[in-house]
């Protein structure tokens, strides 16, 4: 009865979610990228000695049809390096079955964004409440709301002792050299020690890419049990040497070995 003569909240909505986002893949939110750090040659190193296969990776491991994102870089810059903005939620009008030909009341979206080292949590929330206000669109209401989870970055210096004694570590259980890897995963406990406590964390599992984990058939192999336990066992020695000898400083009681 009123389509044509007032605004439709879920295209005003659609609009507005598609200002924040450039045709490269890229975001455009004004000032989003300030804080990003330049990709070194360092970690173009660790993602060469990776070998991402990103069609196993992506179209086997997540049915995409291909890989997308931001231009000018590699599915694991992508992935490990830069920051995403993301719509995970939108709702609004009739979405139950069959049709109905109405002017949805109300529309809602709901926004998650992966930041990477330097960005912060408060300052990207300011950045996109500048940009809703700048590019609101017409004969409509506007309500920001934050969902009540924020995390800061984290990110381990590749020069840090414990991240060199974990590595030492793994060496001598798994008989290879660790390579080094980053994650998008949010564990914002590891930024709260970084920043509260002044200690470096080293994520130390023994997970492998089959696991599926947070899945409902999660597992883990007991061969990997074994060894992540001989590895806790060693790690945790190692670092109990740090007290007299130093970083990586040898301990004498292995016995639970």
């Amino acid at each position: 009865m009123y389509g044509g003569a007032v605004q439709n909240p879920v295209r005003a909505l659609a609009q507005l979610l598609g200002s924040m986002f450039n045709a490269d893949g890229s975001v455009a939110v004004r000032g989003f990228y300030d804080r990003v750090r330049p990709i070194t040659q360092a970690d173009r190193d660790d993602i060469l000695a990776y070998n991402y296969d990103e069609d196993e990776e992506l179209k086997g491991g997540v049915g995409a049809v291909e890989a997308y994102g931001e231009e000018g870089f590699s599915s694991l810059e992508r992935l490990w390096l830069r920051p995403t903005l993301e719509i995970v939620g939108f709702t609004g009008g009739h979405t139950g079955e069959g049709m109905k030909t109405i002017v949805p009341a109300t529309a809602v979206a709901k926004l998650a964004a992966r930041l990477v080292a330097d960005q912060r949590p408060g300052e990207v929330v300011a950045l996109l409440e500048a940009h809703i206000a700048a590019h609101h669109p017409p004969a409509c209401n506007v309500t920001v709301r934050e969902m009540g989870f924020a995390a800061n970055p984290y990110s381990l210096d590749r020069a840090s002792p414990v991240l060199a004694t974990a590595a030492e570590v793994l060496r001598e259980v798994l008989g290879a050299a660790p390579l080094h890897d980053r994650c998008g995963a949010t564990i914002p406990a590891l930024a709260a020690f970084q920043t509260l406590l002044g200690i470096d964390t080293v994520p130390f599992a023994f997970a492998l890419p089959g696991d599926g984990p947070h899945a409902p058939d999660e597992r883990v192999k007991l061969s990997m049990f074994h060894k992540g336990r001989e590895a806790y066992v060693r790690l945790l020695h190692r670092l109990d040497g740090w007290g007299e000898s130093g970083p990586g400083g040898p301990a004498e009681d292995r016995s639970e070995l």
